[in-house]
């Protein structure tokens, strides 16, 4: 027997066994087989979720399976678990549940031959017609008592009609009863730009004197972004990370969350949004507004200049300070306040307005620029620049965004 392990994301492994001989081309023909039982486009994604992981305890254990497709029927999967783990008394009809997705899109609940179980291995066996998956699976064990304390990666092994295998294994993570997983170091940034990572460092410790696992869970805005199951000996700690990418959506803060069973921690991410640029009116060579905004910058310091530029085929010929108006929404206001741009007079396709010294210009909010009497360039897609530059030239803020005339 040969066997091929692949590692995949969130700490799931797939092994595949294939059946092998003494040629070479035998060898091909067996891996060619392998086409009636496989998975594709992807390495499936295997995730274990428990409702209870106190040791010695009942729980339901549902396993989710992604990015799996069969082109030969599943006969049966088999559940491996730790010693300690017990089946005893579970049965198929109560408390086993096999859905594969459809065609239709649908989860279809399959049926189980009759069987009760004991012990930390169990088999269920697939008696459906539709026993195929198009793209996920899930695998729910209700009853199940856990072994005791520590971390283990149970499998399961998906076996089709022709005999071959697939298996899955996940982390699972079971706690002593007095375990107490506590939060230390939180170190969420104070903010980002959309598009950026938010990286939480923190550090968890087990203030007990016994071995336990927890599995902690990472928030984002309410919803569940991530997890990692944690296992620690009786006050030891250990350094953890989660990350995620702020988005245009999540502008202009995010609260972001760690949990244990005991102990929570969080805070609020401000995110600097993109630029966007709308034309009163998009007619070709039609003199019109073009009106600048962002909901929010991660901006330091005040603001001393706005730079825009533009492609060749406009201009800012004639125009001066009075066609400008920009507008900032500083500490303790909501909406955005109109600042001061000092006189000047602008030629060509880039302009620079100066900002009122004697102006608050400290970005807490949306922030707005409109330019009256541009001329718009003849039918076609165009890259515009906005640039902000603070008194001391320390931050530079630059966003290019498309515009369309027709």
């Amino acid at each position: 027997m040969k066997r091929r392990t692949f590692l995949l994301s969130g700490g799931a492994l797939l092994t595949i066994s294939l059946s092998v001989t003494a040629t070479s081309a035998e060898f091909a023909d067996s891996v060619t087989s392998m086409s009636d039982f496989r998975f594709i486009p992807k390495e499936p994604k295997a995730s274990l979720d428990i409702t209870n992981n106190t040791e010695n305890e009942p729980a339901t254990h549902t396993w989710t399976i992604n990015q799996i497709n069969t082109n030969t029927s599943v006969d049966s999967i088999t559940a491996t678990y730790p010693e300690g783990t017990s089946f005893d008394e579970l049965t198929a009809k109560d408390d086993i549940t096999v859905e594969f997705r459809q065609p239709n899109g649908k989860l279809r609940e399959l049926k189980l031959r009759d069987a009760t179980y004991r012990g930390y291995i169990a088999t269920f066996y697939i008696d459906d017609n539709s026993d195929m998956i198009y793209g996920d699976a899930r695998v729910t064990i209700r009853g199940l008592e856990n072994p005791n304390a520590g971390e283990y990666t149970p499998e399961l092994t998906l076996t089709n009609t022709n005999g071959n295998e697939g298996n899955l294994a996940a982390t699972m993570g079971i706690s002593s009863a007095n375990a107490i997983f506590l939060l230390t170091d939180f170190s969420p940034p104070d903010s980002v730009s959309s598009g950026e990572v938010i990286t939480v460092d923190y550090t968890v410790k087990n203030d007990n004197s016994e071995l336990g696992s927890q599995t902690i869970e990472f928030l984002v805005d309410g919803s569940k972004e991530d997890e990692t199951t944690v296992t620690l000996d009786g006050q030891a700690s250990a350094d953890k990370t989660f990350s995620y990418t702020a988005t245009d959506d999540d502008v202009p803060e995010i609260p972001v969350e760690v949990a244990t069973e005991n102990d929570r921690a969080d805070a609020l991410v401000g995110v600097g949004g993109a630029w966007d640029l709308t034309l009163q009116s998009t007619k070709q060579n039609t003199t019109t507004t073009h009106m600048w905004q962002t909901p929010f910058l991660d901006f330091n310091g005040e603001v001393d200049t706005i730079t825009v530029t533009y492609p060749p085929r406009v201009d800012f010929n004639g125009l001066s300070e009075e066609d400008i108006s920009v507008a900032i929404t500083r500490e303790g206001e909501s909406d955005p306040q109109p600042i001061n741009v000092l006189v000047d007079n602008y030629n060509g396709s880039e302009a620079t307005f100066d900002l009122d010294p004697n102006d608050n210009t400290d970005i807490d909010g949306e922030i707005t620029v409109d330019i009256s009497g541009i001329r718009n360039p003849k039918p076609g897609t165009y890259d515009a620049t906005i640039e902000l530059i603070n008194y001391d030239q320390s931050d530079v803020n630059t966003d290019t965004v498309q515009f369309t005339t027709g």
